[in-house]
């Protein structure tokens, strides 16, 4: 389960944190980011998480303020080897 989602960050280095319960391989994870159309997500990278969480960020590119994307659902789809995940949240 996705527990939470929060933008990282202004302007061009702005990140979507993804943490989600479990310890997930980042070789073999990926995300995938839907419902605001002016935003592209980049490949996940892992961020430091827990004993039993993972954490993964990923770079956020076309908008100049990342702010808007805040109060935002977006919908994400977790893959991580044979397990996947479909999930709605609401961006912090």
């Amino acid at each position: 389960r996705i527990h939470a989602l929060r933008v990282v960050g202004s302007g061009a280095g702005s990140v979507l944190e993804v943490s989600v319960e479990g310890k997930l391989p980042p070789e073999s994870t990926d995300i995938f980011v839907e419902g605001y159309p002016k935003a592209y997500f980049r490949k996940p990278s892992a961020a430091e998480g827990t004993n039993d969480a993972s954490r993964f960020r990923l770079k956020i590119d076309g908008l100049t303020d990342v702010a808007e994307l805040r109060g935002r659902e977006l919908t994400l789809t977790l893959i991580s080897g044979a397990r996947s995940l479909v999930q709605t949240m609401i961006v912090e």
